[in-house]
């Protein structure tokens, strides 16, 4: 005789605050935002880990980590501005890091979090600096992936800005590809839905966003940021030179830098299990888990 036992797949979840996802409502327009509680129930003040994204992409770009991680923290991704579910602001529509900051804040208070981690990629890595230094909160941790503290080139921002006059959005979106994966690295199906993901981005916020790294310089306040901060830095990235996260990591009072030395711009995504398995591991070490 077989007998078939079902096992719920997350059989120490918190059934009363399982997944979430609504939309917070903001005095430009809505963000859209995940929370999943899937803690031991014996954990009673379980952290909340922030994962913001950065530019062309949205939460999903963070769903290879959540396995690795949701049993210690609660999981708390949002879609940024002009991605994803979020609203899409006007091409007028002035953009600032205080704009996105106060974003990420206000879900965060949404959802009661009070310790807290921050975890960011790309722009959404310097945009949790910024908000670490400018003591807008007060993180247990920072992960960061890809990430400067000098923003973005003049150079970059005018090839973007080129490329999708002249030839439309998803020639951009093709070429950002290629810049964030090397052949090979992702399956099939990872390069079709981000594929997808970012050609569905907001054209104008994009590149309001590329204008908005110009000239950033978070350098004066890194100092500022005690916080255990792991950063992951890709060896060939096309946006930001190794040496940039490398003179990071030394400005930072409490950092360690690990490099993957022939990937391109995109770990976040084609080094998931990797990355996810190494914050924990840090976050285990600094008892912030």
């Amino acid at each position: 005789m077989v007998v078939a036992i079902a096992l719920a797949p997350f059989a120490f979840f918190n059934d009363d605050e399982l997944f979430h996802m609504p939309f917070l409502n903001r005095t430009h327009g809505q963000i859209h935002y995940d929370l999943l509680d899937a803690t031991l129930p014996w954990i009673t003040d379980p952290p909340t880990m922030l994962f913001h994204h950065g530019v062309g992409t949205d939460m999903g770009t963070w769903a290879g980590w959540i396995r690795h991680l949701c049993d210690k923290v609660r999981v708390l991704r949002m879609d940024m501005l002009g991605h994803g579910h979020s609203y899409r602001p006007g091409a007028s529509e002035p953009l600032s890091f205080e704009t996105l900051a106060d974003d990420a804040h206000a879900v965060l208070q949404a959802v009661g979090a009070k310790r807290v981690i921050l975890a960011g990629e790309s722009l959404g890595g310097t945009l949790m600096l910024h908000m670490a230094a400018m003591e807008r909160i007060n993180p247990l941790a920072i992960v960061t992936c890809s990430t400067s503290h000098l923003g973005g080139s003049l150079e970059n921002v005018n090839a973007w800005r080129r490329r999708i006059a002249e030839d439309g959005f998803q020639a951009w979106a093709d070429d950002m590809m290629q810049r964030r994966f090397i052949d090979g690295v992702i399956t099939p199906e990872m390069a079709n839905w981000y594929s997808r993901t970012q050609a569905g981005s907001d054209g104008a916020t994009i590149l309001a966003l590329a204008d908005l790294l110009i000239g950033t310089d978070l350098t004066p306040q890194l100092s500022r940021i005690t916080a255990p901060t792991l950063l992951f830095a890709p060896g060939a990235s096309p946006f930001i030179p190794i040496e940039v996260p490398r003179k990071l990591t030394e400005a930072l009072p409490n950092a360690r830098l690990h490099e993957f030395p022939s990937m391109r711009h995109g770990v976040v995504f084609s080094h998931a299990e990797e990355c996810a398995t190494m914050a924990r591991a840090f976050l285990m070490e600094y008892g912030v888990i």
